[in-house]
């Protein structure tokens, strides 16, 4: 252009959108044709460790015409990478959920923090089957459960769905949805807030042969997707939850539990977000969210793990005052469930800029005395508690600020 202000943001180890006529020379020759256009290699990775980009900068490098970058992390290293080949996708299933099994009894893992990834909704099903099999609790983020009775003599079923259009208010037709020979299958390629229609015939075990009738009225369901909690967050006088707004929920139920007790109803609301006033100080708590239709009945499942967080009190600054010269002394209520605090003060009265951090440890401290400082100025000052749950702080809401005027 005349201005010279072409911006372009490609990957050139990735095509996926080639069937849609994406030509992967517009990356790779861009270069040639705008030679003055200045490079910026992309090349930080912000959400894995260094031991998976190595992996994967290993096998792309193979890629025939690429341009060469370098994946890095600033995460650590982070565990060696286990592979394994296995002779079937139920060798594979029952290896996964024999590992997850057995670590979880040796207490090297909880349940919760476990999560299997797979590439196809179909590989979902024996992955189902051993976790059922083997008694382990598990959680398939997104679709709809269907389930049926044995048929005597059935090799195979396949699944049928319709969709309903809420523009036009009518039904598709019939369309194949997976051919299985288990008795249950979860459809994962649903939309939120769309209503569905299902139905199963039995078939041969090549899959050309109709053996049965099937339902032509079907079973319909109006599939919701389970809210998932996008923040937990300590603050003024409880815990506040936010989740994002999900198509198809007339309201929302929020639930919460103390360790493997059970789910407890919390409230209902048509907003997306809840703050907890009766949590307790210093005790932790897993939230979780469930949709509900016009009618205050469950719309769709929920996350049964849920996110967690322990609630820690925020405190109050007592006094604040400037004993002696470029001094402050800053005094607060204990708290007994905490292991320490942190102060921070700052020239700025929102704290925008120029702040400092003073950690005290210790739940039984409840004073600090801050030295050179500038003489003759405004300071403000707030302070909250942490408290070390897994090795990790948690940390309260920033008490309300004071300020102090140093001698």
């Amino acid at each position: 252009s005349r201005y010279k202000n072409l911006c372009v943001v490609g990957d050139h180890d990735q095509s996926i959108y080639k069937f849609r006529g994406a030509n992967i020379r517009n990356i790779l020759d861009f270069e040639k044709q705008f030679p003055e256009a200045n490079v910026v290699k992309l090349e930080q990775n912000y959400r894995s460790v260094q031991n998976i980009l190595d992996a994967a900068n290993a096998v792309i490098k193979h890629n025939v015409g690429r341009k060469e970058k370098a994946l890095w992390s600033d995460k650590g290293t982070g565990q060696t990478i286990r592979f394994k080949q296995f002779d079937s996708a139920y060798d594979e299933a029952d290896f996964i959920a024999d590992e997850i099994r057995q670590k979880s009894r040796d207490g090297e893992i909880d349940l919760a923090d476990c999560a299997v990834l797979y590439r196809t909704n179909a590989q979902s099903r024996l992955l189902e089957d051993r976790m059922i099999f083997k008694n382990i609790p598990y959680n398939v983020v997104g679709g709809v459960k269907i389930t049926w009775g044995a048929v005597t003599g059935a090799e195979k079923y396949r699944v049928f769905r319709k969709t309903y259009n809420a523009s036009t208010k009518k039904w598709t037709g019939w369309a194949k949805v997976v051919d299985t020979t288990a008795v249950q299958y979860t459809d994962k390629t649903v939309a939120t807030g769309t209503k569905y229609n299902y139905t199963v015939r039995c078939i041969s075990a090549d899959g050309g042969t109709y053996t049965s009738a099937y339902d032509s009225t079907g079973k319909t369901i109006t599939y919701v997707a389970a809210p998932t909690i996008s923040s937990l967050t300590n603050v003024s006088g409880g815990v506040k939850i936010v989740w994002p707004k999900t198509k198809g929920a007339s309201k929302y139920r929020v639930f919460r539990k103390t360790g493997s007790g059970k789910w407890t109803k919390l409230a209902d609301t048509t907003s997306v977000s809840y703050t907890d006033k009766k949590a307790a100080n210093g005790t932790t708590y897993a939230y979780t969210i469930r949709c509900l239709d016009s009618a205050g009945k469950y719309a769709g499942a929920y996350n049964t793990t849920g996110k967690s967080i322990t609630y820690v009190q925020r405190p109050t600054i007592s006094s604040l005052t400037s004993p002696k010269t470029k001094q402050m002394l800053v005094k607060w209520a204990k708290n007994k469930k905490a292991t320490g605090y942190q102060i921070q003060y700052s020239r700025s009265s929102s704290f925008a800029s120029g702040n400092k951090t003073v950690t005290v440890k210790g739940a039984s401290s409840v004073s600090k005395k801050i030295t050179e400082l500038t003489a003759k100025k405004k300071y403000y000052v707030r302070i909250r508690t942490y408290k070390t749950v897994g090795g990790k702080p948690c940390y309260s809401a920033w008490s309300a600020k004071k300020s102090v005027t140093t001698k």
